[in-house]
């Protein structure tokens, strides 16, 4: 799958013609992402889109647990929150291998669940903050930037659909699927991005970025 396809199913998706999952899929097969996710906050910090696949109830447990919501565990949280706009920023291009092993939500989680890589990318949507995320067991330094063009290049398109998306309303709050209990799409977002889950007994509630 190219980047014009890949952009074609967000566009088809945004407008209620194909799955979000599908087009989530599509990108996680063309990157060879376990975990693709795509969230956006509005000013209030309340959610303005949150699409997911690949995470687990289990998953986001254990990133709360090892201390995920912290960029100092985490530098995944740092790059969320502040990273350039439109450029792809890889975990393993900020750290050594040494620095990453001596993290402990490294080795118990993100390499045990298949996401011990990432291509971080900051959208531009009007009125909100937004991230991109892929995740993957090996470097996306290690495909000659083959995946690494994908992501860069689908970028504007994808940040120009999910502003359409946005104002469409077009079922923003999608997950793999809807576990019991009190897991949400809203907790889901911590893994992958920082965010601060807020939901209490079930019910959905906004979150923040740490800092906000």
């Amino acid at each position: 799958m190219d980047v014009a396809d890949i952009v074609e199913r967000f566009r088809r998706a945004a407008f209620g013609l194909e799955d979000w999952q599908d087009a989530l899929a599509g990108f996680a097969g063309a990157t060879d992402a376990c975990v693709v996710h795509l969230i956006g906050m509005d000013r209030s910090g309340a959610v303005a889109f949150d699409l997911i696949r690949g995470v687990t109830p289990d998953m986001v447990d254990t990133f709360v647990r090892e201390g995920g919501l912290s960029r100092h565990t985490n530098p995944r949280t740092g790059v969320a929150i502040d990273g350039p706009m439109l450029r792809t920023v890889f975990d393993d291009a900020l750290l050594s291998r040494h620095e990453r092993d001596a993290l402990p939500i490294y080795r118990n989680l993100f390499d045990r669940a298949d996401a011990g890589f990432a291509a971080l990318t900051r959208l531009r949507v009007p009125g909100c903050d937004a991230i991109l995320s892929l995740l993957r067991p090996r470097s996306f330094l290690d495909s000659a930037d083959r995946e690494a063009h994908i992501i860069d290049a689908a970028a504007p398109a994808l940040s120009d659909i999910m502003a359409q998306a946005v104002a469409l309303g077009a079922g923003l709050d999608r997950t793999v699927a809807k576990p019991p209990s009190c897991w949400s799409s809203a907790c889901s977002s911590s893994m992958a991005t920082g965010a601060r889950c807020r939901c209490r007994g079930g019910a959905r509630r906004g979150w923040r970025r740490p800092g906000r």
